[in-house]
């Protein structure tokens, strides 16, 4: 009886011992499944232990940034909800005060009938308001989903990540832009408005009253032809397009050719240390990116 209660002790305690070694060789085995199928070379001095971090590192930061933008997206959206509900309520409450002051010198209408007319003329301007302000934001998603087809239209875009430096000069800051700045000002200047227009204006490329030292006479070298200047903003809406065209410096020139493709043609800027009283003050010189 003794030798079988010893002999199951030996047994379980065998079986429980090797549990870890084998799954650790299963592991193992995994690991290297994963270094071989993401292709990660692998320097650790276990096998698939580097490859299995790095991956992990790569999804989970893709997954940071699609949470946060999902975020952003949601309180935008929540921003936009209480704004929309601030305007029915005031223009409910504005037309429910105008039936109010009309009802109030008739004498015909008791105090019962003057508030529900005040209540139904305040239904009817909200009800009118929701489909205005609905039609708008149909009209805005038109607007932007045309921009996107022609700003996917457009060859010559810096890459993401360039940058371009308008240095400081006259009590002026110096500004950077990245390429995804100028990506999202090219998207921004083919919105066009209800009479389907575009912010922005032509843009000539006219030879350099004061060429100072760049060398050149013309802004952008080699563009023949005139193109269209915007500036360089990502705003998605004409008024805001208008401020930063007043306080930012920089421009992107694009050119459209006769298939209708646009062409990116660099990005130009002020050269911020010429006071206004500058032969050249409204210069425009090229900024290469770095």
């Amino acid at each position: 009886m003794r030798f079988i209660t010893l002999s199951a002790l030996f047994i379980f305690a065998s079986t429980t011992l090797a549990a870890p070694v084998d799954l650790s060789s299963r592991q193992l085995d995994t690991y290297s499944s994963l270094e071989s199928r993401d292709g990660v070379v692998d320097t650790g001095a276990t096998t698939g232990i580097t490859a299995r971090s790095d991956f992990d590192d790569e999804i989970w930061l893709e997954r940071r940034v699609i949470k946060e933008k999902k975020i952003a997206n949601k309180a935008a959206r929540k921003t936009r909800k209480a704004a929309a509900k601030a305007e029915v309520a005031q223009a409910s409450q504005k037309a429910m005060n105008k039936s109010h002051k009309a009802s109030k010198s008739d004498p015909s209408l008791s105090s019962h009938d003057k508030k529900k007319a005040a209540e139904a003329a305040g239904r009817t301007a909200a009800q009118n308001k929701r489909n205005e302000l609905k039609a708008a934001a149909n009209t805005k998603h038109h607007q932007l989903k045309a921009a996107g087809i022609e700003h996917r239209k457009t060859s010559g875009l810096p890459g993401r990540n360039q940058k371009f430096i308008v240095p400081a000069g006259n009590g002026k800051p110096e500004h950077t832009y990245t390429g995804k700045d100028v990506r999202k000002a090219n998207f921004a200047s083919h919105i066009k408005n209800s009479a389907g227009s575009r912010f922005g204006k032509s843009f000539g490329n006219s030879d350099h009253i004061d060429p100072g030292h760049t060398g050149t006479t013309k802004p952008i070298p080699g563009m023949v032809g005139a193109g269209h200047e915007h500036p360089l903003s990502g705003a998605t809406n004409f008024s805001q397009m208008k401020k930063d065209h007043k306080s930012e410096p920089a421009r992107i020139i694009s050119q459209t050719d006769t298939a209708g493709d646009h062409h990116h043609m660099g990005v130009i800027s002020h050269d911020q240390s010429r006071a206004p009283s500058h032969p050249g003050a409204n210069d425009h010189f090229k900024v290469n990116p770095t």
